[in-house]
């Protein structure tokens, strides 16, 4: 091995250092998504700053850099997207011992987050209303959120068999001693969009009533399974994505269910709304009227896009229009410009236009924008739309 200079071992990460800082990081989301490009970072007067240090400083600094990308990671020149995205249910907290042995783990079809309807549980005088159960992305921790404060049954998880869970509570819940097993029964849906729980054994009788039921997938939290159903609008849907790894991202009204890996995703609206010039960035909103065909009229006397098909159709026997546009090439008024095209009515963001595909969906005095991306063509499309079943309603067969 050759002996390296200390000299040359901080001019070699120095210059490391400097060529990540200048690569730009985009999230894999849809091109619809609006993004705001961050600060300038100054290029310029941090060198010159970096270079009048001495070296003894500046390797200190270089130390330190390296310890702050080792203990919280360093995002360097990412784009955020513009409004930052949250998640409107907060998952459980998975707080295991780190000393705690882990059973290994759950399948990975059932790690994802699941929605029953729970009732009244005797022993711990909850109310009757939606409950949720996640497991987690590991499949080592399973835990259930809305029930009676002190009642998430936070478990560790163990596989006994393909179709059987055997879990132990990490701590006392739900009148429970930390400790507690079970071993439950495990039978999944043909799509995988529910899964039904059943009790073999628990010494945890309170855990047992509130697992033992049948729950539905949602697609609001990581998931390897695209059948499932989402519960963040009023009314939910079900609809039926192909298996992929998927994550999900969302405003008010609206939800990205996208597979970062293939860029596949799933993008809905609610009340989608225009705006007046889509060509400024002043944001002024055209003037809302309710209806599928009153955005297509927004889109018909839009000059930077040209409405290329306004198909009416039935999609879950509700009427529906597949409305396609183009960019406007010839006379645009903004060339290379991003066009503010969209918004969610109750949402205070904005999202890009281009060739797009989009299906509008009346429901009641609503109208539902669902769009795949990337756009192919409605022969590819329909099969996946026709599956939405809008509103879901709990105990109806699979789309």
């Amino acid at each position: 091995m050759h002996d390296l200079d200390m000299t040359q071992f901080e001019e070699r990460l120095e210059s490391r250092l400097r060529l990540y800082a200048g690569i730009e990081v985009r999230p894999a989301s849809p091109r619809l998504i609006a993004r705001e490009a961050m600060a300038s970072r100054r290029r310029s007067g941090l060198a010159m700053a970096w270079v009048s240090l001495r070296p003894p400083v500046r390797l200190a600094i270089v130390f330190a850099l390296l310890a702050s990308l080792l203990v919280g990671g360093l995002l360097i020149g990412s784009r955020l997207l513009r409004p930052i995205l949250t998640v409107t249910q907060p998952s459980p907290s998975f707080d295991v011992p780190s000393n705690a042995p882990l059973g290994g783990p759950a399948g990975e079809d059932i790690r994802s987050r699941w929605l029953a309807n729970v009732g009244t549980i005797p022993g711990l005088g909850n109310g009757s209303g939606p409950v949720t159960l996640t497991i987690d992305p590991t499949g080592s921790v399973l835990a259930l959120a809305n029930l009676d404060p002190g009642a998430s049954f936070t478990s560790r998880t163990s596989s006994v068999a393909g179709d059987e869970l055997r879990i132990e509570l990490v701590s006392d819940s739900g009148g429970c001693r930390a400790g507690a097993e079970g071993v439950y029964g495990l039978v999944q849906s043909t799509d995988g969009s529910r899964l039904t729980i059943t009790a073999v054994s628990d010494a945890c009788p309170t855990r047992s009533v509130a697992l033992s039921r049948t729950w539905d997938r949602t697609l609001v939290g990581p998931t390897t399974v695209g059948a499932g159903i989402v519960d963040t609008f009023d009314p939910p849907f079900a609809i039926r994505l192909p298996d992929a790894r998927y994550e999900a991202r969302t405003l008010d009204d609206f939800i990205e269910i996208a597979d970062p890996g293939s860029g596949f995703s799933l993008i809905v609206f609610k009340n989608p709304q225009g705006f007046a010039d889509s060509c400024s960035t002043d944001e002024v909103r055209y003037p809302y009227t309710p209806g599928a065909g009153a955005f297509v009229d927004y889109y018909r006397q839009n000059d930077a896009f040209t409405v290329i098909e306004a198909t009416p159709l039935q999609i879950d026997r509700h009427d529906a229009i597949h409305l396609v546009t183009k960019i406007r090439v010839e006379g645009a008024r903004c060339p290379g410009a991003d066009l503010y095209a969209v918004t969610p009515r109750n949402c205070n963001c904005h999202f890009y236009g281009g060739d797009d595909s989009i299906y509008l969906i009346d429901i009641g005095a609503d109208t539902f924008f669902f769009q795949l991306s990337p756009t192919t063509d409605s022969a590819a499309e329909m099969p996946i739309i026709n599956t939405i079943r809008i509103p879901y309603v709990p105990g109806e067969p699979s789309p």
